[in-house]
């Protein structure tokens, strides 16, 4: 996760969590900005929805994910949201929950 932090290898982390959940895969986080794989899979998804999410997530408001977040899994440091990794609403199939619930808090 420092290596994340400092800015290394963002876009390589998502791009395999979009593999590993077969499904599209965005994070954010806002000191190393925006990473998006496999997201033509999600027609009409727009990151400012995620940015805005992460945004009140940040300031401790409890609001729900954008209507495309299947899954997520919260990045934290020091008991603080720091950014967000989100399994996207895809027009194929979709892995199971449970899985990509995993593979996204591992990312």
């Amino acid at each position: 996760m420092g290596a994340v932090l400092d800015g290394a290898g963002l876009a390589r982390i998502v791009e395999l969590a979009a593999v590993a959940v077969d499904g599209p895969v965005a994070a954010v986080v806002p000191r190393l900005g925006v990473a998006l794989a496999r997201g033509e899979r999600c027609p009409g998804f727009e990151m400012a929805s995620l940015r805005g999410w992460l945004a009140a997530l940040e300031n401790r408001r409890p609001v729900p994910p954008p209507l495309a977040v299947v899954a997520e899994a919260r990045i934290e440091l020091r008991g603080e949201v720091v950014g967000v990794v989100a399994l996207l609403a895809a027009t194929g199939p979709s892995p199971p929950l449970s899985q990509a619930r995993e593979f996204l808090r591992l990312a």
